[in-house]
């Protein structure tokens, strides 16, 4: 996917697809993370 990208808009759009996607991946797992250790993850079932 990478190399397609990088064929159709160039290495410079490749760079910054690549790094936009790492960190809104990063973003999400902190957040998961930060909902897992207050108690607020999807696993809890409330009864």
């Amino acid at each position: 996917m990478a190399g397609v990208l990088a064929d159709a808009s160039g290495l410079n759009a490749t760079v910054v697809a690549a790094t936009a996607l790492t960190a809104g991946s990063g973003l999400l797992a902190a957040r998961r993370i930060i909902d897992s250790a207050h108690g607020r993850g999807s696993r809890r079932v409330d009864r």
